[in-house]
């Protein structure tokens, strides 16, 4: 491929958010040492993301599984999701929150594609409690402005609570604690390009190096 043959261009998926926040220093890395290869970036829920890699579509992605493994993946990180509330609320001075002080909160959490989402909601029916849940939001800032005006709290995972985007906001673990994986997944039956391979490589490094910068 080097010499001249072989793919030119990789596609590679994420959540829009996961693309800002974990994936632009790997990606910038990636472009600077293979110029010439072309990147085909898609933004899309996590269960798109999926399928989308099992159809051939992309050539890999970084989703947050959710059910049983239809790729081939390797674990980038694992994070805490966090109650995110208004500053004034009844609950937002308190060292953690436990699920049960929730039951008549309206909790707002994407759809169902979002697979972040999917885990907060199964860990209250595994508790037995059925909080009011209300799709309202994909985009993380809009559910912030949501909370912010209080229309609901919000579970959501620690790479999306910047201190900068956090204004009249407080976050805080549960007390039983939630966590979701990011997975940078690909196809289990087919051989992916070396340039795609190089790409994995980078994402990975990438991770790596957000994760020592974190701890």
């Amino acid at each position: 491929e080097q010499a001249g043959g072989g793919a030119s261009s990789v596609r590679f998926g994420a959540y829009g958010s996961i693309f800002a926040l974990l994936l632009t220093p790997p990606l910038a890395s990636f472009a600077a040492a293979y110029p010439r290869v072309t990147i085909n970036l898609l933004e899309r829920d996590d269960a798109h993301l999926e399928e989308a890699v099992i159809s051939g579509e992309l050539d890999a992605a970084v989703i947050t599984p959710w059910g049983s493994a239809r790729t081939a993946g390797h674990q980038l990180l694992t994070e805490d999701i966090l109650l995110v509330l208004p500053e004034g609320h009844r609950l937002a001075g308190e060292p953690t929150v436990p699920l049960s002080a929730l039951a008549r909160e309206s909790v707002l959490v994407p759809p169902s594609t979002v697979n972040a989402g999917n885990i907060v909601i199964d860990a209250f029916r595994r508790a037995g409690i059925e909080p009011t849940f209300s799709y309202r939001a994909t985009y993380p800032e809009l559910t912030k402005a949501l909370v912010r005006k209080g229309l609901g709290l919000a579970a959501m995972p620690r790479i999306l609570l910047e201190p900068g985007t956090m204004e009249g906001l407080v976050a805080i673990p549960f007390t039983e604690p939630l966590t979701r994986d990011l997975m940078l997944i690909y196809p289990r039956d087919r051989m992916l390009s070396a340039v795609a391979r190089a790409l994995i490589m980078h994402v990975r490094m990438g991770a790596a190096e957000y994760v020592k910068n974190r701890t």
